[in-house]
């Protein structure tokens, strides 16, 4: 051990945007005892943009949504102020050989699946809502669940081919929880009302920082540091040291060298996986295996340089069917002309959803390009593999939590480990196995750090904060 820290520190790992803001705004209160750990050599997590000479590169499509919560908002125009544009959102999705505005409405959704599937599937929809519930007044079953929401005909021809790729799993094995945080639909009534009278879509915008989305943690980054925080970037905890239903110590493994962090408070964003893998003694075998079987679903971001000006028309593509490897391509200098700073060329982002480990995960860059191009220029986003002049990939091995049947009962068993170790929080995407928003991070954030500024150990409050960060819905 070559080093000891002799003051207990507020310990944040993790520094995507939940443990960034948490980081950011618990310096505002307790400035040098804040120590932010990453174990990669930047900070924002996905919400990273990265450059090289005259091109810069996020990590897939992001946009910042006007219907993001205020909170959100605010902390997201104090950091960008004028680097935050307001952009018109054209964004398509492919179905049954046509494309469609996304998000669609649902009644152009059904006219763009054609005549005969547009009075079946009308029909079958209107039918659906206006079954009885359930007796128990839940459905189960992701299928299940979307059949009675939308009927079968649309479950087959998009939300089951659409969960097959998103998830990896049959969605006779997805659970209720998948459709409930993913999908909204209208009442009855006013879906025959838009079947009806369609009336023209109105116009859809997000914004988005001028020079990438990565702008935006680069700000919380420096934000912190200013207050005093610490941040070890390359950084990666060794060991969770538990006595007392008490953290004790971080380990920590920096520069080569191990550090050992006394904690007065742990706030982990980390997965949930690595957070029991690291903690010493371990939790129950109950708990072990809980943990081990909450299942990610990768992604590989296949990024693919053209001689081009522009590939798209639209900003980002969305292609939810089984044939195509792809879930959703899009194109940075369609969100802002800065990420390609070169005439006569762009960059298209194709997002591939895989399993760590797969054939797909492990593929060298040109055999992933082989698998895509030629359903890429029939697409007409390519016009000949020679366009391509340099192609390149970044996988994120968890990006989307698998919401299989048995999630629910393994991810309690954890939640009440978790609650048993006092001045342990856990917060984010990877350590509360939810899948969000920006916003929805950032709020996160700021709910652990008004609460750790007010008070000293777990409250009714945060248990209820925690049970609210479950019911956010998903904006695509």
């Amino acid at each position: 051990m070559s080093r000891t820290d002799s003051e207990p520190k507020i310990v944040v790992l993790g520094a995507g945007l939940a443990g960034l803001t948490a980081a950011w705004k618990l310096a505002e209160r307790f400035s040098s005892r804040v120590l932010l750990v990453e174990r990669e050599a930047f900070t924002g997590g996905m919400a990273h943009t990265f450059t090289d000479g005259e091109i810069s590169y996020d990590f897939g499509s992001h946009r910042i949504h006007p219907s993001s919560a205020p909170e959100a908002m605010s902390v997201i125009r104090e950091l960008l102020g004028e680097e935050l544009v307001l952009r018109e959102r054209h964004g398509r999705l492919r179905l049954n050989g046509k494309y469609m505005h996304y998000p669609p409405d649902l009644a152009s959704f059904l006219k763009g699946l054609g005549l005969i599937n547009t009075i079946r599937g009308g029909a079958d929809f209107l039918a659906a809502k206006l079954r009885p519930p359930l007796e128990d007044g839940r459905a189960v079953s992701y299928e299940d669940c979307m059949i009675r929401r939308a009927g079968k005909r649309i479950y087959d021809l998009f939300y089951a081919p659409y969960a097959w790729k998103v998830y990896g799993i049959n969605p006779k094995t997805l659970s209720s929880h998948a459709a409930k945080t993913r999908v909204s639909l209208k009442k009855p009534l006013a879906i025959a009302r838009d079947l009806v009278m369609p009336k023209r879509p109105d116009k859809k915008y997000f914004y988005y920082p001028s020079r990438g989305i990565g702008t935006l943690a680069e700000e919380m980054e420096k934000r912190f540091r200013d207050l005093g925080g610490e941040l070890l970037l390359d950084a990666s905890p060794e060991a969770i040291r538990v006595g007392s239903e008490r953290v004790q110590e971080v380990i920590v493994k920096h520069d080569g060298r191990l550090r050992s962090v006394r904690v007065e408070t742990l706030v982990s964003s980390i997965p949930l996986r690595e957070t029991i893998r690291l903690m010493d003694p371990g939790p129950s075998p109950a708990v072990t295996e809980s943990a081990r079987a909450l299942r990610w679903r990768a992604i590989r971001f296949l990024y693919l340089c053209v001689n081009r000006e522009f590939c798209c028309e639209s900003e980002t593509y969305y292609y939810p069917e089984r044939q195509f490897l792809f879930g959703r391509i899009s194109e940075p200098k369609r969100f802002s002309p800065y990420m390609v700073r070169v005439e006569g060329k762009t960059v298209i982002c194709v997002e591939v959803l895989c399993g760590v480990g797969d054939m797909f995960w492990r593929m060298d860059d040109g055999g992933l390009l082989r698998h895509v191009q030629d359903d890429l220029i029939e697409l007409g986003l390519l016009r000949s593999e020679k366009e391509v002049y340099r192609v390149f990939s970044k996988r994120l091995p968890a990006v989307y939590p698998v919401y299989d049947i048995p999630w629910p009962d393994n991810f309690r068993t954890i939640q009440r480990f978790l609650d048993s170790v006092k001045n342990l929080y856990a917060i984010g995407r990877g350590s509360l196995f939810l899948h969000d928003n920006m916003d929805h991070a950032i709020q996160m954030g700021l709910r652990i750090g008004e609460h750790l500024t007010r008070n000293d150990t777990k409250t009714h409050e945060w248990t209820t904060a925690l049970a609210a960060f479950r019911h956010f819905e998903v904006r695509d």
